[in-house]
């Protein structure tokens, strides 16, 4: 579910996931790794992500399926 979530929120952003990898402190490998499903990142960088997304981190974790609430 995070990795459909995170591609989602991107893709409505506008954003390369070189851009977000920046913006979150991580390599641009590492976002694809974890966009893609074959990496979990930690809560921190999942933290981060939600605020650069403007998205809960219940919402992007896939725990609350309707509320886009801020972090």
């Amino acid at each position: 579910m995070l990795h459909e979530r995170l591609k989602e929120a991107r893709t409505k952003a506008g954003l390369s996931q070189e851009k977000v990898a920046k913006e979150c402190g991580i390599t641009q490998p590492a976002y694809f790794d974890i966009e893609h499903g074959d990496r979990a990142p930690s809560l921190a960088v999942a933290k981060r992500l939600a605020n650069l997304f403007g998205v809960s981190l219940d919402w992007l974790v896939g725990t609350d399926a309707g509320g886009k609430g801020k972090a």
